[in-house]
């Protein structure tokens, strides 16, 4: 057994051989804090990566989900974006909106869904609509049908 001190955090490995199965991680605390959510969350993010098949010069690509900016339609094609390259994705938005973590991505508008981790900030601007500013500069209008599911998806 490996054990090793933080500040308030102190981990255990147990080595176990004749596990089957996969490994598994387990959090004790006597009480949930956000701290132990973010470290829950991060532990969910290492262990699990999904990725949504995508195209690009006709070949097949598995994209992690994390990788993805946003996903939106542009002349009725759905393309992903990522911090080094655009993807033509087969699926239609409402479907991507049920398969892709509700946790991390939310739609926007009818034509976009976006990676919550990849927003920087959302503006209000003068004409009352949401501006949305992503950590690699680029931006995008959310539609004011769905600012509240927007405010509601913040305040989790």
């Amino acid at each position: 057994m490996d054990e090793r001190r933080g500040n308030k955090l102190k981990v255990k490995i147990h080595l176990n051989r004749e596990m089957n199965g996969d490994p598994y991680a387990q959090i004790v605390t006597n009480k949930i804090t956000p701290a132990i959510d973010m470290l829950a969350d991060s532990i969910r993010k290492i262990s699990f990566t999904p990725t949504l098949i995508a195209y690009k010069f006709g070949r097949k690509l598995a994209i992690p989900v994390s990788e993805i900016i946003r996903i939106y339609t542009e002349n009725k094609i759905v393309v992903c974006i990522t911090a080094d390259s655009k993807y033509k994705l087969r699926s239609r938005i409402y479907q991507l909106e049920n398969i892709l973590p509700k946790n991390i991505f939310i739609r926007i508008s009818s034509s976009e869904i976006v990676n919550l981790n990849q927003v920087k900030q959302f503006d209000l601007t003068a004409a009352g609509m949401f501006k949305v500013m992503f950590k690699n500069g680029n931006s995008t209008f959310a539609s004011r049908r769905y600012i509240k599911k927007i405010q509601e998806a913040l305040s989790r």
